[in-house]
């Protein structure tokens, strides 16, 4: 975020140009991206959560089994 912000500023006043403010706005969203993207691969961005458990449907009951096996 600071490279964002401060060198797009920067980069404005030195300038004056927008293009030059967007191109340090694109680089700090990519830094920041690709700081996300290199925890969540490496496994620290999860590595406080314990792992879900699966939902387990209840099992059915038969026909047969819930009249007590008589016809």
């Amino acid at each position: 975020m600071v490279v964002a912000t401060g060198g797009g500023w920067l980069l404005l006043r030195s300038t004056g140009a927008l293009s030059w403010l967007f191109a340090a706005l694109a680089l700090g969203l990519f830094l920041y991206g690709a700081g996300v993207l290199t925890s969540v691969v490496s496994g620290t961005w999860f590595a406080g959560e314990r792992p879900r458990r699966s939902i387990v449907p209840a099992r059915r009951l038969d026909a047969a089994t819930s009249s007590g096996g008589v016809s």
